[in-house]
């Protein structure tokens, strides 16, 4: 037998109750996949969830704001709700203070930096 397409499964401990597998045909990307040339930035740091509904409302509207109306999330229970998804269903929202950064430019010039943060 010959495979032409990856094989993956469905972890139970990273997924909702009942979740089926999305077929390979529907969970891969259609955007362009440079792989040759951009800029790549890594965050390594601590994270923390954001549960102050204050706070994640100023957050939701800041998402709003650049991304649009798709991206319209409401507050609830610590978290973002959005209004097309399935009952119950919640975004969880961390803020990352970061330690280190890594870049990587890819193109004509290849190239990697680091950076380190100082703690606050």
């Amino acid at each position: 037998m010959e495979l032409r397409e990856p094989v993956s499964e469905l972890d139970a401990r990273f997924c909702s109750e009942g979740a089926k597998p999305t077929r390979w045909a529907e969970a891969r990307t259609t955007g362009c996949n440079a792989l040759g040339e951009g800029l790549d930035v890594v965050i390594d740091g601590e994270t923390v969830q954001v549960r102050d509904e204050a706070r994640l409302r100023r957050i939701a509207a800041a998402y709003e704001s650049k991304y649009g109306r798709d991206w319209r999330f409401g507050v609830g229970g610590g978290a973002f709700v959005h209004e097309g998804a399935r009952k119950g269903a919640v975004a969880l929202v961390y803020e990352v203070t970061p330690t280190k950064a890594f870049g990587f430019r890819k193109g004509g010039e290849f190239s990697q930096t680091r950076w380190r943060f100082q703690p606050r």
